[in-house]
């Protein structure tokens, strides 16, 4: 009996192990680890084939080529003259209104024709010397006004008195005299010479006749006489011609210096008047810059709010706004910060977003790169954005176009492997070490 209770728990464990051994194991313990194997593969073979890209965000404007021109007020004070209404037609060029000045308007409006395109030569013979005189209220181009018209009216006085012409003039008239007694004078000479040497030769004949003692002593000197009174005239008319060419040629030198000063001195009153021109042309404009608004471009003007004459304006106000008529293509500006700026370049997809038209409802527009600004400014680099299909956005709606457009832009950099960016971690922490 003992015996038999010992070789029975034997059996029982024999038993037991032939159960475990005998039981076919399940599908997961069979074949898991393949499936384990197979995942991961999966999953990097996903990772190196899946790829996304980054993108940086930041504000954008949209505008056109030609932006909305902003008139500012220069100076603080009352709306003097409006001459425009809302959304009326202006060409470039235009007055659209005039702040308080002391100068008059009306006058400032005849002094600028009449300057314009005025050359010195024709400033005497126009009539444009009496408009300017009759001008008296030009606030602060006054003083360059002033000196202008002396500059004008002493050259009108110079020609008008034309010292140096009617000198010459009297000088010439001179020169006609004394070669018409040059010639008298050659005349005179040539006869002159002509009895001095008939005279001499008389004398010989009496100083051969003398020695045959033909003629008498007295006839020889009276032979002499004359001969010697012919020789004193005709020397004495040489030296008439003589003086009289040095006559005509202090005559010829000072006609060359009446109209070498005249010269001068027209140079001289012309300089001045073109001098105290160009700066009465500058005062114009610094007064038109102050007080004026002018159109820049061709367009409708927009009033900023409502405006009349005598409202008072402040300095850097802004006034009115001219859109222009042909606005051009359309251009997104981004300033896009320092930060991961390098990922972008030029050719870069923008997916824009409008703060006035939600995206979940509209669509985003697509928009390029087209340039970067090679030197940022204030930790911004400046980013244009070209947008090939206007303002039609992804889901076919087109959005209407109205200057300074904002929204949101989401420039789409280089895609990168799913991979590649879960060892990018990996990679710095390693060269880091290195490093160390």
């Amino acid at each position: 009996m003992p015996e038999e209770a010992n070789e029975r728990p034997i059996e029982l464990k024999e038993q037991e192990l032939e159960d475990l051994l005998g039981r076919v194991p399940g599908w997961i313990t069979r074949n898991g680890t393949l499936l384990f194997v197979f995942l991961m593969a999966l999953l990097l073979f996903v990772s190196w084939v899946f790829r996304y890209p980054d993108s940086r965000e930041a504000r954008i404007v949209v505008t056109s080529v030609h932006p909305p021109a902003d008139l500012e007020a220069r100076i603080s004070g009352k709306i003097q003259a409006l001459f425009v209404e809302d959304n009326q037609l202006v060409e470039g060029g235009d007055v659209l209104a005039v702040l308080e000045n002391p100068a008059s308007y009306a006058d400032i409006g005849k002094l600028k024709p009449a300057l314009s395109g005025l050359k010195s030569a024709e400033w005497e013979s126009r009539e444009d010397g009496q408009a300017l005189e009759q001008l008296q209220e030009l606030g602060g181009v006054q003083d360059e006004y002033a000196a202008f018209m002396k500059a004008f009216r002493d050259l009108k006085r110079f020609r008008e008195l034309d010292y140096h012409s009617r000198r010459i003039a009297l000088l010439r008239e001179e020169t006609v005299r004394q070669e018409a007694f040059a010639r008298s004078l050659a005349d005179r000479v040539k006869n002159s010479e002509e009895a001095y040497q008939l005279a001499e030769r008389a004398h010989q004949r009496n100083e051969t006749l003398f020695k045959e003692e033909v003629v008498s002593e007295a006839d020889l000197e009276a032979s002499r006489a004359e001969m010697l009174t012919k020789r004193d005239t005709w020397q004495e008319l040489l030296s008439m011609v003589a003086a009289n060419r040095i006559s005509l040629g202090r005559i010829a030198e000072q006609i060359v210096d009446l109209e070498l000063k005249s010269r001068e001195a027209q140079s001289g009153y012309l300089n001045n008047l073109e001098h105290a021109h160009s700066r009465l042309l500058a005062a114009l404009a610094s007064w038109e810059q102050q007080f004026l608004l002018v159109a820049p471009v061709s367009g409708t003007v927009t009033f900023t709010r409502f405006w009349s004459v005598n409202q008072n304006v402040e300095a850097g106000e802004k006034v009115l706004t001219v859109l222009p008529s042909e606005s051009g293509e359309m251009i997104g500006k981004i300033s896009l910060p320092l930060a991961g700026a390098g990922k972008v370049s030029v050719g870069k997809q923008v997916n824009i977003s409008f703060d006035n038209y939600p995206h979940l409802e509209f669509g985003m527009v697509k928009g390029l790169v087209r340039n970067i600004s090679r030197v940022p400014e204030d930790d911004y680099y400046v980013v244009e954005v070209s947008l090939p299909d206007g303002l039609k956005t992804f889901y076919g709606k087109e959005i209407p176009f109205s200057e300074h457009m904002q929204g949101r832009a989401e420039i789409l950099t280089d895609k990168t492997r799913l991979l590649v960016r879960v060892l990018n971690p990996l990679r710095s922490a390693l060269s880091r070490q290195r490093e160390m």
